[in-house]
């Protein structure tokens, strides 16, 4: 079932403990390895369409051209969810004519070149902010709330220092990046089919989800009189798509990931990012059946 109106999981925090030594073997159990401070670690959603959807939206090889769309599309093949994610800002407007359809189209192939691993950090990130948020509330209709700036410091990136006629912080560069790759997320538009089981049923049942990972509900800023009413963005409210939020009401809805994730550079250490997300999801995995080896 994807839930029976019980929350096990969500709101219980996470825990780092590592396996006991008769789990990890005489000779794993006898290395001088430090415990990671729990704080090191940050909660993220533990589905198999969220971790296909990061993985996806970072990758712009994974997206093809299709029959029966002109946008860029990619495969989710999840267990239990089947389905695909399209890059298409015009998915509430149904009503276009194809020749409409077809300029916009070829505006998200040009925003699909340009993706990279900041888009699944993001996503990481947008994840844990609205797992805390609803902890903290014991709710899952909780609104999330975070900054432009908060970003790119849960990304590692240092502001600049100010003085000397200078100012500090981020600079308007690094924030239209971040703003970039968080529109992208936005604008993903998930159509998937989620099978589970009833008690009632023989076989699986399946539903079918369409909705943008993440919905931005609102945003806040400054308008920038000097640059044609251009706003600032320092601020956003968010809250999860109905194709994340429909896993939420069951058990193991979160899993911890280690905050050196979002840190590694996505140019140079692209595999160290990769492999931090794998093993996180590797050990989620192993801890439900408690098999470390």
């Amino acid at each position: 079932m994807l839930g029976d109106g019980k929350q096990p999981g969500l709101f219980e925090e996470d825990t780092c403990q590592e396996p006991s030594p008769n789990q990890r073997g005489k000779s794993e159990a006898s290395a001088d390895r430090p415990r990671m401070p729990e704080r090191s670690f940050i909660p993220v959603m533990d589905n198999a369409v969220y971790h296909d959807f990061r993985k996806t939206i970072s990758d712009a090889k994974k997206f093809k051209h299709v029959e029966d769309s002109p946008f860029p599309t990619a495969p989710i093949e999840a267990r239990h969810a089947h389905g695909v994610v399209q890059l298409r800002r015009s998915a509430d407007q149904p009503l276009l004519s194809p020749e409409q359809e077809q300029i916009l189209a070829e505006q998200e192939w040009e925003r699909i070149k340009r993706v990279s691993a900041i888009e699944s950090d993001i996503t990481d990130i947008l994840s844990a902010v609205w797992v805390k948020a609803a902890r903290e509330a014991r709710s899952v209709s909780v609104r999330a709330v975070i900054r432009v700036d908060e970003l790119m410091r849960m990304r590692g990136i240092r502001p600049k220092r100010g003085g000397q006629g200078r100012r500090g912080g981020y600079s308007r560069e690094q924030k239209l990046e971040h703003l970039r790759a968080l529109s992208v997320i936005q604008d993903s538009w998930l159509n998937v089919r989620i099978f589970y089981e009833e008690e009632s049923r023989k076989r699986p049942a399946a539903k079918v989800i369409q909705s943008r990972p993440f919905v931005v509900t609102d945003r806040m800023g400054q308008y920038l009189l000097n640059e044609d009413n251009y706003l600032d963005v320092e601020k956003i409210v968010f809250v999860p798509g109905e194709v994340f939020a429909v896993f939420l009401m069951g058990p193991r809805q979160t899993a911890l990931l280690h905050s050196r994730a979002l840190n590694y550079n996505p140019r140079t250490q692209l595999w160290e990012k990769r492999l931090s997300r794998y093993y996180s999801y590797l050990w989620r995995c192993r801890s439900h059946r408690g098999d470390y080896e």
